[in-house]
Parts: C-alpha cells; structure tokens; sequence
C-alpha cells in the first residue's frame, strides 16, 4: 500500500518548483501588462545613456510615455506569460492535493489537465513556425506607425523617442528601400547639442560610435558608409524579433517535454500499489 510513496514525493517537489514557476510567471506577465513604472526603470537603466545622447540638451524626456509605448508591444505577450502561469499555478496546485492525499482522481485531472496544456502548446509552436507573419505584422504596424509620426528627436515626443532608440540599436533607417516614411519629418532635428535644419532625413539615421557620438559627415553628406539610409528597417526589425521568438518557442518545447515526463511519471505513479 505504500509503494507509491517514493513517486508521490518526488510529484510534491516537482509540484513545488512548478508552483514557484508559475507564480514568477504572474508576477512576471502582470508587470509586462500593467507595470508602467517598471517598464519606465528598466527604459530608464538600459536606454538613458543612450536617449541622453539623442535627445537635446535640457529636454524633458517623456519616459512613462515611452514605457506606455513599449507596454503595447509587450501586453500581448504578458498576457501569455500571465495565464501561463495561472494555468502552471492551478495544476502544481492540483498535483500537490494528487499527491499528499494520495487520491487518484485528482492526479487523473492533473494528467489529463497537462496533456491538453501540451497539446495547446504544441498547437502554438505549429502555428508559429506555420505563419510567423502573423506576430511579426503587428510588431511592424507598431513599428510602422512610430515611423509615420516621428517629428524629430527635438520634439522628444513618444513616436520619436522609440524611433529613435530602435533605428541605432537595429543599425537601420527606415521602413522598406521605397519607403523611409518619415512623412511628419519637419526637416529640423537635434543630437544632444548639435540642431540642424534642412534635413532630408533624421539625424538618428546616421551611424555612430561607440560612444554614441554621430559621425561627422553623415548629417549633410550622408553615404551608405556614415549611415544607414540603404539599410531599411523592416528585415534586422524581423530578424531580431525572430531571434527572440525562436528562443520562446525552445522554451515552450523544452516545456512540453517536461509535461510529457510528468505524464509519464504520474501515470506510473496510480499504477504502482495505488491505495
């Protein structure tokens, strides 16, 4: 009658670090949903040298209408990791009740809960890979909007500002080769102290160097060597959003292998001298 001890117990610990998952994933998934003033730090630590460069000397730097911003982009995805962890929660829960009592009906509906999870994430998984255009058009649209209403980093208004942070970091300018879209682009626009007039295209456009100081002849004389005019946004934009995608998706494969194990594990667990 007590055979099964050793597989019940080895279920509570394996329910336990899900649980403790779970939870990070909620508090995780909330601050990518709701989390304004989070998002405004982590701009504010990893971004500011950079905006500081950008932006003009003496600016107000709109920073919670950044994380605004970038919260439009993230929300999607903290919602997944939200009910993810809502869903990983819940079940561990389940597996502890399974486990403690001994009750096989409650490790049943754990099975059975983690099989249809699997099955649901291995859907995800297809449909990624089957039509990633999908994700990767409303990250565009996002993209391509910001684009259409940059006014120039003098005006340090949300569109520029994200404008302005990705186009360097993607070494880019742009949206496609017969389109840069810069169609509210006043033709003035500022680089910390500098300020010029006149412009055909912004000066983030520009290449830069390691201390995000512009390249000197780039802003009247641009060049496919001083900046990024022949380097259209749209494909590292794809590219890096893919990379990271592709990431996420090993992580939920990794996933389904583990549930997989436990089905397996609880499965052997109710057959082994179940009282």
């Amino acid at each position: 009658m007590i055979m099964n001890i050793p597989c019940r117990i080895v279920l509570f610990a394996i329910n336990m670090v899900a649980l403790i998952v779970g939870c990070a994933c909620i508090a995780l998934g909330s601050l990518l949903i709701w989390g304004r003033s989070f998002i405004g730090v982590l701009t504010s630590y990893w971004f500011m040298p950079l905006i500081q460069k950008i932006a003009p000397v003496g600016s107000v730097i709109d920073i919670l209408g950044l994380a605004d911003r970038l919260l439009k982009t993230s929300a999607p995805g903290g919602l997944a990791v939200f009910a993810v962890g809502l869903a990983v929660a819940a079940i561990a829960i389940l597996g502890f009740v399974g486990a403690c009592c001994n009750m096989k009906i409650a490790l049943q509906v754990y099975e059975a809960l983690l099989g249809v999870i699997a099955m649901g994430i291995i859907a995800v998984i297809i449909v990624f890979y089957a039509k990633p255009s999908w994700v990767t058009n409303e990250v565009m649209k996002l993209f391509e909007d910001c684009v259409h209403h940059y006014k120039g980093m003098n005006s340090t208004d949300v569109n520029s500002l994200v404008v302005g942070l990705l186009m360097p970091i993607l070494k880019c300018c742009g949206l496609n080769e017969t389109d840069h879209g810069f169609h509210n682009f006043s033709g003035t626009d500022s680089f910390g102290e500098i300020t010029l007039t006149g412009l055909d295209f912004p000066l983030v456009c520009c290449k830069m160097d390691e201390s995000y100081e512009l390249i000197a002849t780039c802003p009247r004389n641009p060049t496919s060597n001083n900046s990024y005019l022949d380097t259209p946004c749209e494909k590292p934009l794809a590219e890096k959003f893919h990379w990271a995608m592709n990431y996420i998706m090993i992580g939920l494969g990794a996933a389904v292998g583990v549930m997989v194990v436990l089905i397996i594990f609880t499965g052997v667990t109710m057959c082994v001298d179940f009282v």
